[in-house]
């Protein structure tokens, strides 16, 4: 898919995509998922604050932390309010839940000579079936897929991976141990030239 027509595909709330996706900007986070390595959202109501909403939140991904930092957060509330944005309002917004937010609704599939297509991270389905097989290969391959994507779109990729199985959390830890990277890594950027 070229990347203007990505670009409408994907939540219309986003801002700030580069022209072009290539190597030098999308953010690896898994064996063929990317992500933009700037990505913006606007609009977006803050449930623990009545009436505010972020007018626009852009995070950027850290070469050095190979993960996604919040660089900007504009934060509104309306002029009926009459309440200013003050340091015990912003206490109560929780911005990673914001920036894993803006990063889920962009997450994109490689699928190799520079094409990609909108990856909806919800769209795994269970794979409680598959848990039945225990630890084998193919399980441990989705563990170590789900929780490297699940670390830039969760605070608890451990969760993710317990319930995409239908597993304890120990045991998901158990699994996430037993991958060949015992916690999953980013792939090597060469991957997505």
């Amino acid at each position: 898919m070229k990347t203007a027509e990505l670009k409408q595909s994907l939540d219309a709330r986003l801002c700030g995509l580069p022209d072009e996706l290539s190597f030098f900007t999308v953010a690896p986070l898994g064996s063929d998922i990317v992500a933009p390595a700037i990505i913006g959202m606007r609009d977006i109501s803050i449930d623990e604050v009545s009436g505010a909403y972020i007018h626009e939140i852009r995070v950027e991904w850290n070469i050095h932390t190979q993960s996604f930092d919040t660089t900007k957060l504009d934060i509104v509330t309306p002029l009926a309010m009459s309440q200013p944005v003050t340091g015990s309002m912003l206490r109560k917004i929780p911005v990673d839940k914001y920036r894993h937010m803006v990063v889920k609704s962009a997450l994109l599939r490689y699928l190799g000579d520079g094409v990609y297509e909108p990856f909806d991270f919800d769209s795994i389905k269970s794979l409680k079936e598959k848990a039945k097989n225990g630890a084998n290969k193919e399980n441990l391959e989705a563990v170590e897929r789900i929780y490297a994507v699940g670390k830039h779109v969760s605070d608890s990729p451990r969760k993710l991976v317990a319930d995409a199985f239908g597993i304890s959390p120990r045991t998901a830890t158990n699994w996430i141990n037993l991958t060949p990277t015992g916690v999953s890594t980013p792939p090597d950027r060469t991957t997505y030239l």
